[in-house]
C-alpha cells in the first residue's frame, strides 16, 4: 500500500500519535487505515494511486475487537475490466450485510488544518462540517441529505413542465418538508453539542478569546413547523 511494501503494527485502545520526518508514510498510513471506511480514503485518490509501484494491487488487514468479539477485516483493490475498485471483507465475507457491519463498527473523523477556512468561507462550507459530524455518529444522515436533494430537483423537473402535475408536486414536497424538518433538528442538535463541548472546555482553560456559535437562520427558529416549511 503506497510507499508500505510489507509492515506490521499493533494500536494501543487509547491515543495513538504517528511522528517521523517528511515523506516517511505518516499520511499513508492513516489512509491505509481510512480505505477501511466508506469511499477511497482521506485524501479520495484513485485506487490504482493508492498500490505499490512495484505491486499489482494493495492488501490491508486487520483484527478489530469490538465488546470482546473479534472481527477479520480486509480491504483489496481488484482489477476488472481494465478499472480498480476496492473490496472489504468481514471475516471473509463480502455480501452488502458484511460492508453494513463494518460501517456500522468503526466511525471516522477526519480533521485536517486546512478546516479552519470554515470560519471564512461561505455558510454551505459551514454546514458541511456540521453535517459530516452529523455523519460521524448517524451513518444514515447522507442518505437522509440525498433524499432531499433528490426531491428539490424533481419539484424543479415537475414546475418546468408544459403540464403540471398538482397531484406529484404536493406528494414532493411533503418529502420536501419531512425531510428538511429533520435534517434542520439533526443540525441543531449538532450545533447544541458543540456549544456544550466549548463550555465544558472554558472550565478547564482560561482563554483570552471567547468562541460563540449561534444559528443565523431567519427562516429556522424554536416555533418551527411542518404548516411554515410548507
Amino acid at each position: 500500500f503506497r510507499n508500505f511494501k510489507e509492515l506490521d503494527m499493533e494500536f494501543s485502545n487509547n491515543c495513538n500519535v504517528f511522528y517521523g520526518e517528511n515523506g516517511c508514510g505518516k499520511t499513508n498510513l492513516l489512509e491505509a487505515i481510512s480505505v477501511f471506511s466508506r469511499g477511497r480514503g482521506i485524501r479520495n485518490d484513485k485506487i490504482i494511486n493508492l498500490i505499490n509501484k512495484n505491486e499489482n494491487y494493495f492488501s490491508n488487514m486487520t483484527s478489530f475487537v469490538n465488546e470482546n468479539i473479534e472481527y477479520k477485516l480486509k480491504v483489496i483493490s481488484e482489477l476488472k475490466n481494465n478499472k480498480f475498485k476496492k473490496k472489504i471483507y468481514l471475516n471473509d465475507d463480502i455480501s452488502s450485510e458484511g460492508n453494513k457491519k463494518i460501517q456500522s463498527l468503526i466511525t471516522f473523523l477526519n480533521y485536517l488544518p486546512e478546516n479552519e477556512r470554515f470560519f471564512m468561507a461561505s455558510p454551505t462550507t459551514r454546514r458541511n462540517l456540521f453535517d459530516h459530524f452529523i455523519f460521524s455518529s448517524n451513518g444514515g444522515y447522507n442518505t437522509l441529505l440525498n433524499l432531499y436533494k433528490k426531491n428539490i430537483n424533481e419539484r424543479n423537473i415537475i414546475l418546468n413542465a408544459k403540464t403540471l402535475n398538482l397531484t406529484w408536486l404536493e406528494k414532493i414536497e411533503e418529502n420536501i418538508v419531512n425531510s428538511g424538518i429533520e435534517i434542520y433538528e439533526l443540525r441543531k442538535k449538532q450545533v447544541n453539542i458543540f456549544i456544550q463541548n466549548l463550555e465544558d472546555i472554558k472550565r478547564y482553560f482560561n482563554f483570552t478569546f471567547q468562541i460563540k456559535i449561534q444559528i443565523k437562520d431567519q427562516f429556522f427558529d424554536e416555533n418551527f413547523s411542518v404548516d411554515k416549511y410548507k
